[in-house]
């Protein structure tokens, strides 16, 4: 009978260390001793030194998985961040996918994809988080898409949403039923009604302008958050940027549209505009501050408007469309 076993080996400090920290080198052997017909021998044998496995190696990419190289684990966490920044991209634009109109969706949605954007996106909601107040609520910030992108005839801009309770609902200037139209509004109406006449302009109840935007009005607004109670409080988030693509997209792809600046912040946002291909109308602001030191009683810019577009063959704006 033949019987196989190990031959004791002295303990050396190698010996002492745990299983998982032992080396053995290639050139190390383990000695057997083999009986073969009576006859005692023994017999050595190379022992190769295993691979290491990804358990044992500490990469500082977090989990390890046992079996595998440290280029696979890197490989597997790549893969796993890339998985959760889509994950948090998704919900951070979960808002832009259901509020904004269909055709502004698409038309933007690599723009909101931009890393810019997404941290738009987390300020917000770490304003929320504080319980800060913001308006407008988060599902009426892109009422401007309402205007659909087809129908766009006239562009007007603003700075930054009301800062007061209940006013700002996504369109610059405009305010909800029921919240007295600010001095501002008031202003544009005093406007309207001196440029149009009674037979083309009735000065509404109400300040809430959203009759325009069927008309082919798009009311944006340069910041679309504000914090209650302080103006210009979102400046600084980047929604300029993005107000800037919108109006850089307009400028691009529309030709004959008219764009209305009112003060020199709409004027410097829309310095890009290209005049040959769309009229340019400005004038200074309709706050009472700027209003009544002259400059913009007296612009006509909504007949104005309706004369271009009539020259082009194109459906003139109807004022007066403010159920």
């Amino acid at each position: 009978m033949i019987r196989k076993y190990f031959k004791p080996v002295e303990n050396t400090s190698e010996d002492c260390l745990p299983p998982k920290k032992r080396r053995l080198s290639a050139s190390a052997t383990k000695e057997l001793e083999k009986k073969t017909d009576g006859v005692v021998e023994v017999v050595k044998e190379d022992v190769l030194e295993p691979q290491p496995l990804a358990s044992e190696v500490d990469n500082g990419v977090g989990e390890i998985k046992q079996g595998l190289t440290e280029q696979q684990v890197k490989a597997i966490e790549a893969k796993r961040l890339a998985a959760l920044a889509l994950r948090e991209k998704s919900a951070l634009l979960q808002l832009e996918k259901e509020t904004m109109s269909p055709d502004w969706y698409r038309a933007f949605k690599t723009e909101i994809e931009k890393p810019y954007f997404l941290n738009i996106k987390r300020a917000l909601n770490q304003e929320y988080a504080r319980k800060a107040t913001i308006y407008p609520i988060p599902t009426e910030i892109y009422s401007f898409t309402k205007c659909s992108l087809e129908n766009i005839k006239v562009v007007i801009i603003g700075q930054d949403p009301y800062h007061g309770p209940n006013q700002a609902h996504g369109l610059c200037f405009s305010v909800k039923k029921g919240i007295p139209p600010p001095p501002s509004l008031l202003n544009i109406f005093r406007e309207l009604e001196s440029d149009l006449g009674p037979e083309k302009f009735t000065r509404p109840s109400h300040g809430f302008l959203e009759g325009w935007c069927t008309e082919g009005v798009l009311l944006l607004n340069a910041s679309l958050t504000v914090r209650k109670g302080e103006a210009n409080s979102h400046q600084n988030f980047g929604w300029a940027q993005f107000t800037d693509a919108i109006i850089a997209y307009l400028n691009k792809t529309k030709t004959g549209l008219v764009f209305m600046l009112w003060g020199a912040f709409a004027q410097k946002k829309g310095k890009g505009i290209d005049k040959k291909k769309h009229l340019v109308l400005t004038a200074k602001h309709p706050s009472p501050l700027s209003a009544n030191q002259g400059g913009w009683f007296g612009c006509k810019h909504f007949s104005k408007a309706n004369e271009w577009l009539k020259a082009k063959g194109i459906k003139e704006v109807d004022w007066n469309h403010l159920p």
